[in-house]
């Protein structure tokens, strides 16, 4: 049974989708207006307007639309990644899977954000950029969690039975194996998404994300947040909004798998 702290993260997670699909639907690109740089919440505006004139709710829901992007990319080839890794630890041979738990050993060594940031700054600002480096410094983790996992499940008199009457690798990989281990990727794919929404945010923070105002995202959150920070004294409406967004699917995607780790 879902408890009401669940159902408050699947809201939030679907809040989240709904406004990064259909926001930009609404409002147009953000534009520059700049004889309404750092105007205050109007009628018009009612979040009022950040650097250059841009208005923030228009920025706050095209901003929705990268984070959307860029935590659903990541999130998949993530996952898609680890699944692979663990598929060649668990049924491939030992040296090959020493090989790779070596390898994440020492991804593990660097926090993953200081690793995002460092392939980042080596890559040109860009989306793709984005989700290269944040996928490329997320992977280690969870497949520590899966590998245990597979071990196991392949240790089980199911898996070997089919093993023993003549199933292939691939057949024990995609039938057997990776069904009994759905309920740990659905887990940690829900968590992806809000700590790859977190992670560029923080990037876009620190001037590594796309340019602002460049095409197909505009703006991002963790922009949003550098410009209100900023200007906390001269614009204080404009720090508050992005944060809380930021938060928000954060803590959504933290409560939806809340008792299900």
């Amino acid at each position: 049974m879902t408890t009401v702290l669940q159902r408050l993260g699947l809201g939030g997670l679907i809040l989240f989708v709904v406004v990064g699909l259909c926001g930009p639907l609404v409002v147009d690109v953000p534009a520059v207006d700049l004889a309404r740089d750092l105007a205050p919440p109007s009628s018009s505006a009612p979040l009022g307007h950040g650097e250059v004139g841009v208005p923030l709710h228009a920025a706050l829901l095209w901003g929705a639309r990268g984070a959307l992007v860029v935590g659903t990319a990541v999130t998949a080839l993530t996952t898609t990644l680890t699944v692979l890794l663990m598929w060649c630890c668990a049924l491939g041979p030992v040296a090959l899977r020493r090989l790779i738990l070596r390898a994440a050993d020492l991804a593990l060594a660097f926090p993953s954000l200081l690793l995002a940031l460092a392939l980042a700054a080596l890559l040109p600002p860009s989306p793709l950029s984005v989700i290269a480096a944040l996928s490329a410094s997320s992977w280690a983790a969870p497949l520590q969690v899966l590998v245990p996992l597979a071990d196991r499940a392949v240790a089980s008199d199911a898996i070997r039975s089919a093993v023993a009457l003549g199933a292939s690798r691939r057949r024990v990989a995609l039938v057997h194996l990776t069904p009994l281990l759905w309920s740990t990727l659905l887990v940690q794919a829900t968590q992806g998404v809000g700590g790859a929404v977190v992670a560029e945010a923080s990037l876009a923070f620190l001037g590594l994300s796309a340019p602002p105002l460049a095409p197909p995202f505009y703006t991002s959150w963790g922009t949003l947040l550098d410009d209100g920070t900023a200007l906390a004294f001269a614009a204080p409406w404009l720090w508050g909004p992005p944060a809380l967004c930021v938060f928000v699917v954060a803590a959504s995607a933290q409560l939806a798998v809340l008792g299900r780790r």
